[in-house]
């Protein structure tokens, strides 16, 4: 009988271990003797501490992937021609800028200073301007500071490559003969 008594006690304590601190479930099961090699490591591997420690690990990484693309979305030469439908000098981003006050249901609102390698050509402005003078673009330009301002999602349609389904506002300005332009975007 207290042999019986001293197994259940084992039985119960390795099980509150294995339910709480998983380590020490595998360390007193191994002691006792209780179940073999194999079943402890596997017992081990789906228990509660780790079944948390693999969630934290995975939202972790999930956490990175998401805010490196949201950094790097709108940060290349190709993707800004195909959303303004204007070719862009060569750039390089200088200053990244996250929202620190994104709400619970995923809006942010970010911003990307690039900086030209060159001064933009006349070319350049003279194609900003014919755009803005076909009235039919999302050009605008107000003393010599252009900008092109762009929202979709939501029932608004979506420039070229970009996914109607995802509401989006996307914002660039540049003033004439300045390398830099800000580039502003988001969720909303």
């Amino acid at each position: 009988m207290k042999r019986i008594l001293i197994k259940l006690f084992q039985w119960v304590i390795s099980l509150l271990c294995w339910l709480t601190i998983s380590p020490i479930f595998y360390y007193l099961t191994n002691k006792w003797k209780l179940i073999g090699k194999k079943f402890r490591i596997g017992l081990l591997a789906i228990s509660p501490m780790f079944l948390i420690l693999y969630s934290i690990i995975c939202f972790w990484g999930l956490n990175i992937y998401f805010s490196y693309q949201r950094k790097h979305r709108f940060d290349d030469k190709e993707t800004l021609e195909r959303i303004t439908g204007v070719t862009y000098p060569d750039f390089k981003v200088i200053e990244y800028t996250k929202d620190s006050e994104a709400s619970f249901l995923g809006d942010y609102n970010d911003r990307l200073l690039i900086e030209f390698k060159e001064l933009p050509s006349a070319a350049f402005y003279q194609y900003l301007d014919s755009l803005i003078a076909t009235g039919d673009s999302d050009w605008s330009i107000y003393d010599n500071a252009y900008s092109y301002r762009k929202s979709w999602g939501n029932g608004l349609p979506s420039p070229n490559g970009e996914d109607d389904k995802e509401d989006m506002m996307f914002s660039i300005s540049l003033s004439k003969g300045s390398r830099q332009a800000t580039i502003n975007y988001g969720v909303w």
